[in-house]
């Protein structure tokens, strides 16, 4: 059977991130240079740190990635909280190093241009559920996947998954999902702290709104990716490839 649910979902991915490349080219000729400069930094920051570190811890850097392993044991439970809270540390003093580096120069920008630099960008509520939604659930699923298929180990497949990070940012837009409950969560905090005034308008300040943020960018890529991580445990992978 895996060789049919492979031509499913090959073909799945070939037309859906085919077309929306070409989408790209036609609609958007303004800004995808831009969109392809951030998928190329986000993929970067994650391959240096998995060069140098994925011997020691992996690494995962996500708190979505390291749930999702452990939902498939392919993680040992009893490091989750240890992991998870040392990504959290990390990105505060992430997000701290970077405001302080960069704090005079950030005074100037204009909140706009600000919300762009810290924040995911919530144009409409349904499409931001998909592209959050699918966007962890290629990454997951693609990771694991190729790690299979190219029989290498999660942790060092780092020139794969730079790939798929950069194609995922390409498709979906870094600037509009997050892929990552720490990525948006302590920006956010930074750009609320700096930016947001006395004066704001009561959407903006609007807890309904914001409870449906966190539930947008965070626990939707975590289950995203737990579901992600199910279905490439429960394809048959071992059944015998007939083709060959």
């Amino acid at each position: 059977m895996i060789i049919y649910y492979g031509e499913l979902i090959g073909t799945f991915f070939y037309i859906f991130i085919g077309l929306s490349i070409v989408f790209l080219t036609v609609f958007e000729k303004e800004s995808i240079g831009k969109k392809m400069l951030i998928a190329i930094g986000w993929s970067l920051a994650y391959f240096i740190p998995s060069i140098a570190f994925g011997e020691v811890s992996g690494p995962h850097l996500n708190p979505m990635i390291t749930i999702s392993l452990v939902a498939i044991r392919k993680f040992e439970s009893r490091f989750m909280w240890g992991y998870m809270i040392m990504q959290i540390a990390g990105s505060v003093l992430g997000t701290l190093l970077f405001y302080v580096i960069n704090r005079k120069k950030l005074k100037k920008i204009k909140q706009i241009q600000a919300i762009e630099v810290f924040c995911i960008q919530d144009e409409d509520r349904i499409k931001n559920f998909l592209n959050e939604f699918f966007a962890s659930f290629f990454t997951v699923f693609s990771i694991l996947s190729i790690a299979q298929v190219f029989g290498i180990t999660v942790e060092i497949i780092y020139l794969y998954v730079i790939i798929i990070m950069f194609v995922v940012g390409i498709v979906f837009d870094y600037r509009t999902v997050s892929t990552n409950p720490i990525r948006y969560i302590f920006p956010q905090i930074l750009y609320k702290l700096i930016f947001c005034k006395k004066n704001q308008t009561k959407k903006e300040t609007n807890k309904s709104i914001f409870i449906l943020q966190i539930v947008l960018h965070i626990a939707v890529p975590i289950i995203a990716a737990v579901l992600a991580a199910l279905a490439y445990k429960y394809l048959p992978w071992d059944s015998a490839m007939l083709h060959k």
